[in-house]
């Protein structure tokens, strides 16, 4: 009879330890799975954008944004580029800077990459006559054509001419801009009634630190090739046709130039005739953008909101 209660006890306790066992795995599986959920949900998500068109990247995306033309533009080197550009709107733009406030923050800009555009030469902050400017560093073999008050001083250039710009406003060609009771005629008539120009005089996104001499004698001169290579400015590459009105820049540079008018035409319906965009895209091919132009790209976006999209 003892034995059958110690069986019958044995038994019990052995039922007993098995329903334990079995809430305590019970209860460690679901506290397991709580643990997981929790550790799920604070591990970061990740927005996965759109694939995209590997066309959005090609060189023959930098195109005619005048529609009218159903036929697509070839090059001399047969690149055809499709008539109507990727860039189907206008580049949002947060930009408020005009001419002045575009310089300051450029100066800031340019403490990361000292080099002018148009030579490669090292730039430096001198004082003269009690001011602090911009200049040409003293090992830059630099030569005086006529104005040396200007030669070695640092200005900031508009790649795409102001007047290039500015003439395609009504402002520019107003006869009749009385502001203050004078009468002002083109820049300085877009200036102080248009705030359109001012955008556009202020873009940083078309303005780069050249030496003073060679931006008065580009002037609002178109870019080209020159034949013969005369030099007036030293060890400087770049040449000035006065006669035929060009201006040809050292070939490292020449793409970063046809990107900005690309970008002026795009941002503000600036023209370019067909002719001189060829060339363009030409150059654009021929010299794509280094890490510099990528970077600048990147600090004007934070400044200004918006980017160059022509630099990939």
């Amino acid at each position: 009879m003892i034995n059958n209660y110690l069986v019958e006890l044995n038994t019990a306790d052995s039922q007993s330890r098995t329903k334990s066992e079995d809430w305590i795995s019970t209860l460690l599986g679901f506290l397991t799975l709580v643990s997981i959920l929790y550790l799920v949900s604070c591990l970061p998500t990740r927005n996965v954008s759109p694939k995209k068109n590997s066309n959005q990247v090609s060189s023959a995306s930098f195109l005619d944004t005048d529609h009218s033309d159903s036929k697509p533009i070839e090059s001399d080197r047969n690149i055809t580029i499709p008539a109507e550009s990727i860039f189907a709107e206008q580049i949002p733009s947060k930009n408020k800077f005009n001419f002045r406030a575009a310089k300051i923050e450029l100066r800031k800009i340019y403490k990361n990459h000292p080099i002018d555009f148009y030579c490669g030469c090292g730039m430096q902050r001198i004082f003269k006559d009690g001011y602090s400017i911009l200049s040409v560093t003293d090992d830059c073999r630099i030569a005086t054509r006529k104005d040396p008050n200007r030669s070695r001083r640092i200005e900031w250039e508009h790649i795409v001419a102001a007047g290039h710009f500015g003439s395609q406003l009504a402002c520019w060609t107003k006869t009749n801009c009385q502001v203050n009771g004078r009468n002002l005629r083109g820049r300085k008539c877009c200036v102080k009634t248009d705030p359109a120009f001012n955008q556009m005089e202020g873009d940083m996104h078309n303005l780069r630190p050249v030496p003073g001499e060679i931006n008065n004698d580009r002037g609002n001169f178109d870019f080209g090739i020159i034949p013969g290579e005369i030099r007036k400015y030293g060890s400087c590459d770049f040449e000035v046709d006065f006669r035929k009105k060009i201006a040809e820049p050292r070939e490292e540079i020449r793409g970063d130039i046809a990107r900005t008018y690309f970008y002026m035409e795009k941002q503000y319906g600036v023209k370019i005739q067909s002719n001189y965009k060829k060339l363009l895209i030409e150059w654009n091919l021929m010299d794509p953008p280094d890490d510099w132009e990528r970077s600048r790209n990147l600090f004007i976006e934070k400044i200004q909101g918006n980017r160059n999209p022509f630099i990939q």
